[in-house]
């Protein structure tokens, strides 16, 4: 079987990122419209003042964990791992930036490898909590955050963008904050957040001069889906099968899972067609 040239092969995959792009603004089911609605009217309850604190005290945690985790020995490994397998293809490649040498295929199976471990990462801690305990419980969320954002940093990583550029930092948490948005909200964060990496090319790459929040209220019916899912967890670990709340474990396993697949699948095609993008401009 003849196989297509490399500038087909990137073309039609760009044509494939369009095509999900219209995705973004699709219809959702029944069920998941009247939950989001549910959410909706639940933070309009709340106090402004209390909406705001969440709002600072959540951006706060993100942009300081992804400070320390990009500061961290952890980052250093993953980074000579990306590395390393993408001296597989090109043994010349020798820094983060130097991926952008590679073909779209090869950036994005390496990006899929690794993506396949953060889904089971996610899948294993969703079953931790959902065996339950109060320590458990009360890690779950921050380890979710956290588990998420590393899954965003590792697609910037794969596709060539060096995350220690501090509008990168920025882009890398509002990719976070738009790929964890509830469906019907994903479209206006894609598009916002396109315009702004490409004025970042346009001006200056190393200095970042957009808005700094990050998380939004929109963005709160997230969190209160965590803390729904714990609810949740809680009723079903009564539910034993054999002395284990077997039902709560794999429903605490889906739940993680189907978010990190979500945002591994939206980091990758925002990076992947970031790429594709540079390549046809310095062409």
């Amino acid at each position: 079987m003849a196989t297509l040239p490399q500038e087909n092969r990137a073309e039609q995959r760009y044509k494939e990122i369009i095509q999900w792009e219209k995705q973004l603004a699709g219809n959702k089911k029944a069920y998941t419209r009247m939950f989001d609605k549910s959410l909706e009217k639940v933070l309009h309850t709340f106090p402004y003042k209390q909406r705001k604190y969440l709002l600072n005290v959540t951006d706060r945690f993100l942009f300081y964990a992804q400070s320390f985790i990009l500061h961290s020995r952890f980052h250093e490994e993953a980074e000579r791992r990306i590395i390393l397998e993408a001296r597989i293809f090109d043994e010349d490649i020798t820094s983060i930036h130097d991926l952008k040498k590679l073909t779209a295929a090869q950036l994005q199976f390496i990006h899929s490898q690794l993506m396949a471990k953060q889904r089971i990462l996610s899948l294993g801690q969703g079953g931790m909590t959902g065996m339950g305990g109060l320590i458990l419980n009360m890690s779950d969320l921050p380890a979710v955050l956290l588990l998420n954002l590393r899954t965003v940093q590792i697609s910037a990583l794969c596709y060539g963008y060096d995350l220690r550029n501090p509008s990168e930092m920025m882009i890398a948490l509002k990719v976070f904050h738009g790929a964890s948005l509830p469906k019907n909200m994903q479209k206006e964060a894609w598009i916002k957040l396109e315009q702004e990496a490409a004025q970042k090319e346009q001006e200056f790459p190393w200095f970042y001069e957009g808005e700094e929040e990050i998380i939004d209220t929109d963005w709160l019916q997230q969190l209160f889906r965590q803390v729904s899912k714990l609810i949740v967890l809680k009723i079903l670990r009564k539910k034993l099968i054999q002395g284990v709340p077997l039902i709560g474990i794999v429903t605490g396993a889906a739940c993680n899972y189907q978010l990190t697949k979500q945002i591994s699948e939206w980091a990758g095609f925002f990076y992947e067609k970031r790429y594709l993008i540079e390549n046809i401009k310095s062409e």
